[in-house]
């Protein structure tokens, strides 16, 4: 009960300080010492009581970085920033991270194409760790490396225990999360694994199965999956993309939190699935055949992102009004949908009041941009 009074305490401050917000309209409440916290369609905020202004670029065509140029870098733990504000840029496809400062001024590169000690084949993702060390997950030599600022190799130490995970994630004490994909029968399963920290234990945290068409003549379209975001504190947020439910566990995987939004079912049309082929056969002629199997409506969210202040950013499939982009819904802390806001690159990473995103210009290069949450 303390705890249900202190939220809705830090509800009513929230309401009557920052100026702007409604009434909200969902409910927390406290079963078996897991907070529930059901939020209606609207947010507390009409409009988002924050705005982005781009203060760094940093690429080929960025003003910063010394005509760096990324190869492929992938939306999940492929950017840390470290407490004196460099920045670290993992390069799965150049194999390299790139190292800049707070201005993105070029420091070093760490890492190159090998199978060699502090070589890499796939990195996948990255970790600052506390003690400043840069831990890199690399998913064809399956070892963890961990690297010194000076970029100098301290130690590796084996993964072999499991095939390479999807979405790989690092935590602060240097395990390795992600996801194990898997079919039973007609259903696909995903599991959530957690690899400790010696390499030597597997955990699994979560499963999630989805049925699928086993037709070989049929091509199974907006497929939903297990997602995660682990949390600057070590927890685990995650979701079944089938439907709107965040889970907030602790590392172990003991739930803490259930967030529910009610949200109303985008459809999914002819000119989406066209689009989607053209994308999967490259604009080649379709196979004679084979039939697209799509649900009637798109899942209800794709990514996940959670800021060092606690607060979920949850990419929806909603364009933006201007087209441009997908909109996000965000949450606090304690798991109250706040508000909702657009944005036209994939965030990185949101830490101390900054926002960092992976966008492309008008010639398809990859740009890193930093903006100032405001």
């Amino acid at each position: 009960m303390a705890v249900l009074l202190a939220v809705l305490c830090s509800l009513s401050v929230i309401c009557s300080c920052r100026g702007g917000g409604s009434n909200w309209g969902g409910t927390i409440e406290t079963r078996d010492g897991i907070r529930i916290v059901k939020n209606p369609v609207d947010p507390l905020y009409e409009k988002p009581p924050v705005s982005l202004e781009e203060d760094l670029a940093i690429g080929a065509d960025g003003e910063k970085g010394d005509g760096l140029f990324f190869r492929t870098v992938l939306t999940s733990n492929s950017l840390d920033v470290d407490r004196s504000g460099n920045i670290y840029i993992l390069d799965t496809e150049g194999c390299t991270i790139a190292v800049v400062d707070s201005q993105g001024r070029y420091i070093r590169n760490i890492g190159r194409n090998g199978q060699g000690p502090g070589e890499f084949q796939y990195p996948m993702c990255l970790k600052v760790l506390p003690d400043d060390k840069i831990a890199v997950y690399d998913g064809s030599n399956l070892r963890m490396s961990f690297f010194e600022f000076s970029g100098r190799l301290s130690y590796e130490i084996s993964l072999a225990v499991h095939s390479p995970l999807f979405t790989p994630q690092i935590d602060s004490r240097g395990q390795v999360f992600g996801l194990a994909p898997g079919r039973e029968g007609a259903d696909r399963t995903w599991e959530l694994l957690k690899i400790s920290a010696d390499g030597k234990t597997i955990s699994q945290i979560i499963r999630s199965a989805t049925r699928v068409s086993l037709d070989a003549n049929k091509i199974n379209l907006f497929m939903t999956r297990l997602d995660f975001r682990l949390t600057p504190q070590d927890e685990i947020v995650w979701g079944d993309q089938k439907d709107y439910v965040l889970n907030v566990a602790d590392n172990a995987g003991r739930l803490k939190a259930i967030i529910y939004r009610e949200y109303v079912p985008l459809a999914i049309t002819k000119k989406d699935i066209d689009a989607r082929l053209d994308v999967m056969y490259g604009g080649d002629p379709r196979p004679t055949g084979v039939k697209a199997v799509a649900p009637s409506s798109f899942p209800p969210f794709n990514m996940l992102l959670v800021a060092d202040d606690g607060r979920i950013f949850v990419r929806t499939r909603e364009r933006t009004a201007e087209g441009i982009g997908y909109s996000f819904d965000v949450f606090d802390g304690q798991g109250v949908f706040l508000y909702r806001m657009g944005f036209k690159g994939t965030p990185l990473l949101i830490s101390r009041d900054r926002l960092y995103a992976l966008e492309e210009d008008e010639e398809g290069i990859v740009l890193i941009k930093r903006y100032v949450l405001k």
